[in-house]
């Protein structure tokens, strides 16, 4: 055309619309991906809250493990101390041949013993402040830093049981059905399974278009470059509009029968999950509500125990000291007065646990939907949130 000028430039103009009838018909077809996503990035949500609540509670049972270490170091103290106390009266009463000179070994041996478990019992706190600090979070340079425990052990004395009749069980997992983060999350998975269902069995379909098109054409004479264009916006016919339909079916479809069998089994398994979850969260409900009452009624009986042997101890040593008692006596009063303080001691920790595990159990720690919250200091002392 560059030598011939009485060259013809053509185009024209359309617009085509495709409306999907069959396969990719609706929102919920097109978009099943996208709905899907959306609901995993819920389900995770959820799951970052359920393993901050299992921080929490781990921390919190970190913390009394550390407690109860710093506080039978004092137990292993005193004992220390009394068998020092001990020794110099064994010596003493020994030297007025109030009691065989053989005793005085017995007591050298005892004094041994109670200074090597104080030395144990100090390696243990040093052990419970690095497990503290590793369930805390804490960097590298602030882990020897952790400091000794302030806060008391709740006091099981003065806190009401909770009630463990089966109205009562039944409205704790109720609870725990609609706060605890797990549960939520396997849910919600449940759902994103459905969605992405809803899209692989619209591609069973056929492919179905209804098509629409509407345009123009225009034509110019000329070969300048600067008219090339020029077709466009001279000498217009009429508009052009066509309709019609698009078929098109794979015999098999095999590709898309494949993944409607892999969502339906996905979608099944998390089924199948959500029941799993229910009734482990119903089960730890039920065994924490009872082993908090336990461990009160626990406690409040090792306390007896401790300040009864207390008692007999210090007769023990009474008796002694007037020359009616026995240097074996004190010995094993002693050791079970140990084991008894010790044991009120696991016992204050283990209620302080008992709690923290009924709190993580009914989910009352956290809100599942907040990405930022704080812990109110109560949570640690008060089973039943308010």
């Amino acid at each position: 055309n560059l030598t011939n000028q009485t060259g013809l430039n053509t185009s024209s103009v359309s617009v085509q619309v495709t409306l999907p009838l069959l396969r990719g018909r609706g929102r919920a077809a097109v978009a099943s991906q996208e709905i899907a996503a959306g609901m995993e990035v819920d389900a995770a949500g959820y799951d970052l809250s359920q393993e901050a609540s299992n921080l929490i509670a781990n921390t919190a049972a970190a913390y009394w493990n550390y407690r109860a270490a710093v506080d039978s170091v004092k137990i292993y103290a005193e004992s220390e101390q009394r068998g020092a106390a001990l020794l110099d009266a064994v010596k003493t009463m020994a030297s007025a041949d109030i009691i065989p000179r053989a005793e005085i070994d017995n007591a050298v041996a005892n004094l041994a013993a109670r200074t090597a478990s104080r030395v144990t019992a100090e390696q243990n706190v040093v052990q419970a402040q690095q497990a503290l600090a590793i369930a805390m979070g804490i960097g590298p340079e602030q882990i020897p830093l952790v400091p000794a425990p302030v806060d008391p052990y709740p006091d099981a004395g003065t806190a009401q049981p909770v009630p463990t009749n089966p109205a009562a069980l039944s409205a704790y997992i109720r609870q725990a059905l609609t706060r605890r983060a797990d549960y939520l999350a396997a849910r919600r998975r449940t759902e994103e399974y459905s969605a992405l269902l809803v899209g692989v069995r619209n591609q069973l379909k056929p492919q179905l278009n209804g098509l629409f098109s509407m345009g123009y054409s225009g034509l110019q004479q000329a070969t300048r470059f600067d008219k090339y264009f020029g077709s466009v916006f001279q000498h217009l016919g009429g508009p052009t509009i066509t309709g019609g339909l698009e078929y098109q079916f794979p015999l098999q479809n095999r590709f898309a029968r494949g993944q409607q069998m892999q969502v339906e089994a996905t979608l099944h398994q998390a089924q199948l999950r959500i029941n799993d979850v229910a009734r482990n969260i119903a089960s730890n409900v039920v065994t924490a509500a009872v082993s908090l009452n336990s461990s009160a009624l626990t406690l409040i009986e090792a306390r007896k125990a401790s300040s009864s042997f207390l008692s007999a101890l210090d007769g023990e040593r009474e008796k002694m000291r007037l020359g009616v008692g026995s240097f074996l006596d004190i010995l094993q009063t002693e050791d079970r007065y140990i084991s008894a303080a010790l044991n009120e001691i696991a016992a204050r920790a283990g209620y302080a646990t008992a709690v923290a595990n009924f709190r993580l159990a009914t989910g009352t720690y956290l809100q599942p939907d907040q990405p930022v919250q704080a812990v109110d200091r109560s949570a640690f002392y008060m089973p039943l949130a308010q």
